[in-house]
């Protein structure tokens, strides 16, 4: 009995002190750019750390570590496991040291390495700075000051589905079905959409899209149809801010001269 009592104490202890500290805004803004190369399984990490107010705490570290997503235990799955803490100095977990002062910038860099049984598509990076007060124990007065984290592999716009040709006249109407997720399934807003042609088959998009839009269809007036020497193919991508999904499935148009006159027997 004795021992539950200690803790249902010291859990209203610790969250009554978390109300208190909820409302105060922190001092600090935190920004991060990870990096990842998938071959390697290594990345970089930068964290820019800005002091916009006073900074009244005192021993300041900044730690960096890897949480892994979608973990299953006992038919339970489990988001935000701690993999592991990582850094420029060891023991990881300590972080490293830093002194910031209202109006100052500082640019963290760390490495990191991805385990060969961690997802890293499941993976994101957690920055952290903390003060050092209450070491062991009672720990309570040891808080983050702010925090940012980003995914290891960066959420893509999910790519275009249903793309269709159809012929009107002279002209060739193309349509596809709205991109609303990224590619974990997460809801996104699409700023619009890039349609790519060339006159070759499976051909890889580059940096110029024949035409853009906002909208699910486009109508290529340009004279594409009838020309029985040059056939045209189509891919579609979307965009939001400056990240592109990859490219549709291909459509195309072909053009084949047709005779009502009858070959001549063989």
């Amino acid at each position: 009995m004795t021992g539950a009592g200690t803790v249902a104490v010291t859990w209203a202890v610790y969250k009554s002190w978390i109300a208190t500290r909820l409302p105060i805004e922190s001092p600090l803004e935190m920004s991060m750019d990870v990096s990842y190369g998938a071959r390697s399984d290594t990345g970089t990490v930068v964290v820019q750390i800005v002091a916009t107010d006073t900074i009244p705490y005192t021993g300041l570290r900044v730690r960096t570590c890897i949480v892994e997503d979608g973990l299953s235990y006992s038919g339970k799955d489990y988001n935000q496991i701690l993999r592991a803490y990582f850094g420029p100095t060891s023991p990881y977990h300590l972080g490293t040291p830093i002194t910031i002062s209202e109006g100052d910038t500082i640019v963290h860099t760390d490495e990191f390495v991805l385990s060969g049984s961690w997802v890293p598509e499941n993976c994101r990076v957690v920055a952290f700075v903390q003060n050092d007060a209450g070491v062991p124990p009672p720990q309570i007065e040891r808080e983050a000051i702010q925090a940012v984290q980003e995914w290891v592999v960066k959420p893509m716009p999910a790519a275009v589905t249903g793309l269709n040709v159809t012929l009107m006249a002279d002209d060739l109407l193309l349509e596809w079905e709205p991109v609303t997720t990224d590619t974990r399934g997460d809801p996104i807003t699409i700023d619009h959409y890039q349609v790519y042609r060339d006159t070759l088959e499976f051909f890889g998009p580059g940096s110029d899209p024949f035409l853009t839009t906002t909208d699910t269809m486009l109508i290529d007036t340009t004279g594409v149809v009838g020309d029985l020497g040059t056939h045209y193919y189509y891919t579609v991508t979307a965009v939001a801010g400056a990240d592109e999904s990859e490219a549709s499935a291909e459509v195309g148009e072909f053009d084949r001269y047709l005779s009502n006159v009858e070959p001549p027997p063989e």
